[in-house]
């Protein structure tokens, strides 16, 4: 183990759309319902009863523009070259992106605060929340008005710029849910819905690569966009015809976790301590941002497993060790993955190693620990102190005087907290953008302000650590920031 946002929201969302700021995603509201998926035929069958819960799902295929914005985060990375060259596609920042894996498309969709859609939530949308139809716009043939596809003269056979074919939209108004670009959805792929979910999530029980996609795409005859309509890749395929649509639960934006957001001003500042991986010290300006105030508790964590957006935390590492358990103590034993989707489900993200330290010394001021430069007390931390009790965590914000200048509870001590950065042993060609760290092949990730067990040197804000993204600890938590809406 290592140590180591009202009257615009209201008036949006009666329309049944929000915007996420970070992505520039429009949202649809889905309502939720019952309704018979498949066709007994080939791989779409046998029907079967299907029970899908409200959900949020983006108007339009996702962007060239949209991922690139991505990509400057260093949340994602770039679409196969090669892919793109051999296309001959036209890819404006309007078009459908393309030539990007499973796995881009997956982080694409948790940076952008959602997730992939199941088979069956992409189904129910794509029949206008599981009507009865063959297409996503009702029952008449596709034709040049409704999609692009191949198998009529509607001009060049080539990817078009998303939401050009208003005439097929579904009912809820989603565009191109039929042609422009097929679409990766989260499931394994199976030959049947023999032993399928029968409650709307995703099917990830096979041991294989493969992943379905649905919708049909640009070089696709009539037959392909139907709604019911399944195909398959290896997850590791970059290809020409498969885009991404993202999902995310219904209401997200609006405060799912119950997140207390505290603002964060903007700066620049010396991150750094000059000594060990903490050096050189490295000139940063930070954008404003806003972080939870407080660590993620397991009572926030656990109503993240109930809605499906998260996995629960390692119960064998929640077994060890002699830390607290309660549900208004900081969770823990979560690894990187997990809490980089926790993050998305209340319309965050991780914060940056470069946002954490800013926030950690009360918008970068030249200070050892968040309260100052005074050595961590018992009233300040949780941590190894000798004298301050038994060795465990303590609920959250229950040590205000350990508190910043701007209120962020628990910077010191208690859990540690991944931050969103790939780990590098020093801070040369650290961005001086305060945006994550990235383009290192490793799987290593930071995690900052030490934790119940840890000395004093562990709270310092200037303190780094490592561990395997895939790992976790008794003594990992998070907490989650967002770009200010």
């Amino acid at each position: 183990m290592n140590k180591t946002r009202t009257a615009i929201a209201a008036a949006a969302l009666a329309l049944c759309a929000t915007v996420s700021s970070a992505a520039g995603v429009e949202w649809v509201k889905i309502p939720g319902g019952t309704f018979a998926m498949g066709f007994d035929q080939r791989d779409e069958g046998p029907v079967h009863r299907v029970t899908v819960k409200t959900f949020e799902l983006a108007k339009t295929e996702v962007t060239f523009a949209q991922y690139r914005a991505c990509v400057e985060t260093g949340a994602c990375t770039a679409p196969d070259a090669a892919c793109l060259a051999a296309a001959k596609q036209p890819a404006g920042d309007e078009h459908p992106v393309y030539c990007v894996n499973w796995k881009q498309a997956k982080a694409f969709s948790e940076w952008a605060g959602g997730r992939l859609p199941s088979e069956a939530e992409w189904e129910f949308a794509a029949r206008g929340g599981g009507k009865k139809q063959t297409f996503p716009w009702g029952d008449e043939a596709p034709s040049c008005e409704r999609a692009v596809f191949r198998g009529m003269d509607c001009g060049p056979n080539v990817v078009q710029p998303v939401c050009s074919k208003p005439r097929g939209r579904s009912r809820q108004g989603v565009c191109d849910l039929g042609g422009n670009v097929a679409e990766w959805v989260a499931d394994l792929y199976h030959g049947s819905y023999r032993g399928a979910p029968t409650d709307g999530r995703a099917w990830d029980d096979a041991a294989n690569s493969v992943r379905a996609y649905r919708g049909g795409a640009w070089f696709d005859r009539p037959a392909y966009l139907r709604a019911k309509n399944r195909d398959f890749s290896d997850e590791r395929n970059q290809c020409l015809a498969i885009g991404i649509r993202p999902l995310r639960e219904a209401g997200a934006a609006g405060g799912a976790g119950d997140t207390e957001w505290v603002k964060i001003p903007g700066g620049s500042f010396t991150m750094g301590s000059g000594d060990m991986d903490a050096s050189p010290l490295s000139f940063v300006s930070v954008k404003p941002f806003e972080m939870s105030k407080s660590e993620v508790t397991f009572r926030q964590y656990r109503a993240c497993v109930a809605a499906g957006a998260c996995t629960p935390w390692e119960e064998k590492c929640a077994a060890v060790e002699p830390k607290a358990l309660g549900e208004d103590h900081p969770v823990l034993c979560v690894d990187w993955t997990q809490a980089r989707a926790y993050a998305a489900w209340v319309g965050g993200r991780l914060p940056s190693e470069a946002e954490w330290e800013y926030a950690a010394r009360s918008a970068g001021k030249e200070r050892d620990y968040p309260w100052g430069n005074e050595a961590p007390t018992c009233d300040k931390a949780a941590y190894d102190g000798g004298d301050c009790g038994k060795g465990s965590t303590r609920p959250v914000c229950t040590s205000p005087r350990g508190n910043t200048e701007q209120g962020l509870c628990d910077m010191a001590g208690n859990v540690a907290e991944w931050a969103a950065d790939r780990y590098s042993g020093s801070y040369r060609e650290t961005p001086a953008d305060g945006t994550p760290r990235a383009g290192i092949e490793n799987a290593v990730r930071p995690y900052r302000g030490g934790a119940w067990y840890d000395g004093n040197d562990a709270l310092r804000a200037a303190s780094r650590d490592m561990s395997d993204e895939a790992s976790a600890s008794a003594d990992i938590g998070f907490r989650p920031a967002r770009t200010p809406r």
